[in-house]
């Protein structure tokens, strides 16, 4: 799970800062399967296995856990989607998947908007299901071209590819989420049989593994060059389900106010609304924002913030980044990187 937390900090409202916190570490959130307990562990010791709490589950074995963009935890017994309190563990039924062909989901993955599922009839099949976090229910996507898989984990990467993890070909690949056509990455260098799973941070992918042949629950980090890093030994046994905390990311972002214009002007007795836009880069997809995490403050840090109106949200090319003085402008049009448009009411910006 990955997240971008905004704080717009520019007086003149042209350049924009992504603050959170630096980590030296990741947090992951799991399920030790032998007690149906909520847990964490971190990293760099993934032997120390801390109890939150039970879930309470006891219609099947969890199998996916992630997080979505708000902080909410979701879970899965492959069949039923779950709402899981962090803080104490206990979960509360959402409701069924649904029809899911014979399928049980093994695993989820958040991309910033929708939650993905991964399901498999185990040597038979694997598909990409989208499910609903209101109901539970399952939509068909596609079949990866894997016959003969059991698909068991799946995360949106810190580089932003989709990879997920057979255990009938021991592999990890990459995945083309519109076609399902796959590419292997890793092959393992091991039995990666029973339960486990795929999850990434802001800066590297995890495989929360089951070695087969040394029988013991292991860590490893992977990259898209193949690269495959032993991390450590998992204690409890068996992690099928887990994800890695939410976290901040530190990056700098370009913002235009009333894009297209030069100058940006701000009529404090407007009554209506003020356009901005949070640009796209060569380095940064715009759609990894989590939306409801955005909010205007002064640069001085008087008054208080200002979030966007909820409903306002566009994805299209309005504007080119500007490089100069932080108060100066241009009127440069599209540049061919998709942005992140939006709109505040302008009262609430003069009043905050």
């Amino acid at each position: 799970m990955k997240a971008v937390s905004i704080s717009i900090l520019s007086a003149c409202g042209l350049a924009i800062g992504l603050v959170g916190s630096a980590v030296a570490q990741d947090t992951f959130y799991g399920i030790d399967n032998s007690r149906n307990e909520l847990g964490t562990f971190t990293s760099d010791n993934p032997g120390v296995f801390t109890d939150i709490g039970p879930t309470g589950i006891t219609s099947g074995f969890i199998n996916s856990l992630e997080f979505d963009g708000s902080g909410g935890l979701w879970a899965s017994d492959g069949t039923q989607l779950f709402s899981v309190d962090s803080m104490t563990g206990a979960a509360t039924l959402v409701g069924g998947h649904g029809d899911l062909g014979g399928e049980s989901i093994t695993d989820f993955t958040w991309d910033g908007s929708t939650m993905w599922g991964v399901g498999t009839i185990c040597g038979a099949q694997s598909s990409l299901w989208n499910i609903d976090l209101t109901t539970g229910a399952a939509t068909f996507v596609c079949t990866t071209d894997l016959a003969g898989a059991c698909d068991v984990g799946l995360t949106v990467g810190a580089d932003g590819n989709v990879y997920g993890h057979d255990l009938v070909f021991d592999v990890i690949y990459s995945v083309d989420v519109t076609t399902c056509v796959t590419t292997t990455v890793v092959n393992l260098p091991f039995n990666s049989n029973f339960g486990q799973g795929l999850t990434a941070s802001n800066t590297a992918n995890y495989h929360v593994a089951f070695n087969g042949d040394a029988f013991a629950g292991e860590l490893y980090d992977f990259d898209s060059a193949g690269n495959y890093n032993f991390l450590g030994t998992l204690q409890p046994l068996q992690i099928a389900a887990a994800d890695v905390e939410p976290q901040m990311m530190m990056l700098e972002l370009y913002a235009d106010i009333k894009p297209g214009s030069c100058p940006n002007p701000l009529n404090r007795k407007s009554r209506g609304v003020m356009p901005a836009a949070l640009l796209g880069t060569m380095d940064f997809d715009v759609m990894m924002i989590d939306e409801t995490t955005i909010e205007v403050s002064r640069a001085d840090g008087l008054g208080g913030s200002v979030m966007p109106l909820a409903d306002r949200f566009r994805y299209e090319d309005v504007a080119t980044p500007f490089d100069g003085d932080q108060c100066d402008c241009h009127d440069m049009g599209p540049d061919g990187y998709m942005d992140l448009t939006m709109k505040f009411k302008t009262q609430q910006l003069v009043m905050g």
